[in-house]
């Protein structure tokens, strides 16, 4: 009996011992770098341990302007002060001297203070001249740097987006990473699209090892860890003008806007040169349920008169009967009753600039008779049913979008509404399903003041190394979607809404373009639009002003359009040095 039982002792003992030996292994050799459920780098925390550290950079790369101006970063000098500094007299009466500061001051910033810190934290601002100053000293423990932060306040902040750095985050974005190492991450706009590449290698780490009082080994310099590749992390070069987006900002701020915002395109190229979306984005409660993380100009929305434009094209190229009769305005849209806005006997022109809706869903009407399709497929022609933004190949990926979180345009609800002759009348006008987004819309007329040539938006125009090189540029090719000649027409459409229709208040300006008012089924509230381009003889840019969810008393679409135009035409594009 006792035999037995030493012999199940034995086998515990042994069994223990194994899962020990095993433990060990787990630890020290097969593990180490992504130990346990939180894929623990072991050796990275053995080294923090004994250690005094602090980190300059998270290795992310930058978003800049048109210019370089740094959108999503902020560059700063400062200079990292060790811990063991403080009693070092050698370099403490030369930090004194240099800072004009008292031995107490010195004292007092190092109390409790068992980590790296920045002068800034403790002291004013580090001008360049102190910066070159302290570099050409070489103190053990004193580090000029240039030091990284990112920024919540940039201009644009709907377009550049956010990053997050939670590790279950990160994780679910790159579940083949060291979780023990996480790094921020893209979760909206340009930082979530371009992630994979704004991804950095690594921090940027100022390190020293230490005695357990904290004093600096014998022998051991102070030691930089990542951050030495010349060609990473990349910069995402944006088509911004962030100091025209900044006026822009402002202008939109002091207006009654509260939600919706505007776009701007160069008409040659169709690259975004400023953006706005309304409502701020509330950092406190991302995702309450006002959305204020969601970028409007990318949302689709009821647009109203604006949609007059698809049932003018085609009834240009296929329906020209419709050009020369004159439509009853006094009519309300179904030609059931009067209109509560009348407006006599108009021509086709005359209907457009004054935006008749009977005249339109009386064509709208006719067209559904010769072809079902025809509306949708204008609308698709016009760039108002898929995505605006720049997709393509980038290298692997096959199907990159630069604005995934567009969304894409409407038509029809229904099937049997084609067929429906209150919704074709509704849908003509822009009304009922008819959905686009401000960025479609602004693309839109770009193409129809481009002569009918259609390209995509683009938002980032190229890729660049660490040292300035160009990795890779988007490429962008132009088609011709519709006609010349209707292209011309529309043209003379969109001026005359200005010279003598809707936008009558923007006359002066050199502006053609269209409004729309698109009722959204809430009581003593509209969607207000204006969409057009200028100048009119030698187009250059494209602009959508959206207001949504506005009263009537408060709309500032035209009111915007004018002082924005304004400041546009006004504007010199450079380097922002403010």
């Amino acid at each position: 009996m006792k035999k037995n039982r030493v012999i199940i002792y034995v086998i515990i003992l042994l069994i223990g011992f194994s899962c020990l030996i095993y433990r060990l292994v787990d630890i020290q050799l097969m593990n180490t770098e992504r130990f346990g459920t939180e894929k623990v780098n072991l050796l990275s925390e053995s080294v923090a341990q004994r250690a005094s550290q602090i980190t300059v950079s998270d290795g992310r790369g930058k978003i800049i302007d048109r210019y370089g101006t740094e959108l999503n970063m902020k560059s700063n000098l400062d200079v990292v002060l060790f811990p063991f500094v403080k009693d070092v007299s050698g370099i403490r009466n030369v930090m004194l001297d240099t800072l004009q500061i008292s031995s107490e001051e010195w004292e007092g910033w190092f109390d409790k203070a068992e980590e790296p810190f920045y002068l800034t934290e403790r002291w004013e601002q580090v001008d360049e001249s102190l910066y070159e100053k302290l570099q050409s000293y070489h103190l053990p423990g004193v580090v000029p740097v240039e030091r990284q932060t990112p920024v919540k306040t940039e201009p644009a902040s709907h377009l550049i987006g956010l990053t997050g750095s939670s590790k279950k985050g990160f994780q679910k974005r790159y579940p083949d990473e060291d979780f023990s190492a996480v790094r921020p991450y893209g979760i909206s706009g340009l930082e979530a699209a371009f992630d994979t590449f704004l991804t950095g290698e690594g921090k940027k780490i100022l390190q020293y090892h230490i005695d357990a009082l904290g004093n600096p080994l014998l022998g051991l310099n102070m030691r930089v860890q990542g951050e030495k590749s010349s060609f990473y992390p990349l910069s995402v070069k944006t088509t911004l003008d962030s100091k025209l987006q900044k006026k822009i900002e402002s202008i939109i701020d002091q207006s009654t806007l509260k939600e919706g915002g505007m776009v701007l395109l160069d008409i040659k190229t169709r690259e975004i040169l400023a953006m706005v979306s309304r409502p701020a984005i509330s950092y406190g409660s991302l995702y309450d349920e006002n959305k204020s993380l969601r970028n409007r100009m990318l949302s689709s929305h009821i647009p109203g008169s604006i949609f007059k434009i698809v049932s003018a094209a085609a009834a240009i190229e296929n329906y020209p009967q419709a050009l020369l009769e004159t439509y009853n305005c006094d009519n309300n849209v179904y030609g059931t009753d009067e209109a509560e806005r009348k407006l006599g006997q108009l021509t086709f022109e005359e209907s457009f600039a004054e935006s008749c809706n009977f005249a339109f869903a009386e064509i709208g009407r006719k067209l559904q008779k010769l072809d079902p399709e025809i509306i949708a497929d204008y609308a698709s022609k016009l760039g108002l049913l898929d995505y605006a933004g720049w997709s393509g190949e980038v290298f692997k990926h096959q199907d990159f979008q630069q604005l995934p979180e567009e969304e894409k345009g409407n038509v029809w609800g229904d099937k049997s509404d084609r067929f429906v002759a209150k919704a074709i009348s509704q849908t003509a006008i822009g009304q009922k399903n008819v959905r686009i987004s401000p960025l479609a819309a602004a693309n839109l007329m770009a193409t129809i003041a481009n002569d009918g040539m259609s390209k995509q938006v683009k938002a980032v125009n190229s890729f660049t190394y660490k040292n300035g090189t160009t990795l890779f540029e988007f490429k962008n090719e132009a088609t011709q979607q519709i006609s010349p000649l209707t292209a011309k027409k529309l043209q003379q459409l969109l001026a005359e809404v200005v010279e003598t229709g809707t936008g009558k208040s923007l006359q002066g300006l050199s502006i053609a373009g269209k409004s729309g008012t698109a009722e959204i089924g809430k009581p003593g509230t509209c969607h207000y639009w204006f969409a057009g381009y200028f100048p009119v003889n030698e187009p250059k840019y494209a602009m959508v002003v959206a207001d949504l969810f506005q009263s009537p008393a408060d709309q500032a679409n035209y009111l915007l359009f004018k002082e924005l135009t304004k400041v546009i035409t006004e504007h010199e594009p450079g380097v922002d040095k403010q």
